[in-house]
């Protein structure tokens, strides 16, 4: 038996809402550490509704929901921390320079920026692709 075949196994005797709740924390961790792909947590749950085990609403919610209640969450640190905090320090993954050129682009593009980063997959990345690389075309380079 593969790893991949005791993973499912295992699945399949969790109850549903126990897997609903695995996959919306997973959406939520997904926002408030990055590297975790969170698509592919979504495609996972995607699998486990073409299998049958879940269904398409429940899944659907759940995963929305981790995604949007791990979204507010880290909005509400910024705004608790404020941008002061962020700018002055210069983290190392916050660069108060980073932060300046989303602060343009948001003058730019306002909400439209922010619906399309964060509802359409594709342009998530290219997004974040400009971000990471400057003098690629950004209003604040």
């Amino acid at each position: 038996m593969t790893y991949a075949d005791a993973f499912i196994t295992y699945l399949q005797n969790l109850p549903d809402s126990l897997v609903y709740i695995l996959l919306g924390l997973s959406a939520f961790v997904e926002n408030v550490f990055p590297p975790i792909p969170g698509d592919t947590i979504t495609a996972f749950g995607a699998f486990l509704v073409g299998i049958g085990r879940l269904t398409f609403p429940g899944v659907y919610i759940s995963t929305t929901l981790g995604s949007f209640v791990g979204f507010m969450s880290l909005f509400h640190i910024g705004r608790v921390l404020g941008r002061r905090f962020f700018v002055e320090k210069d983290y190392r993954f916050f660069r108060a320079r980073d932060i300046r050129k989303a602060e343009a682009w948001f003058q730019r593009y306002g909400y439209l920026l922010i619906a399309l980063n964060r509802f359409l997959p594709g342009i998530r990345s290219a997004i974040s692709w400009q971000g990471a690389y400057p003098n690629s075309g950004d209003p604040a380079s």
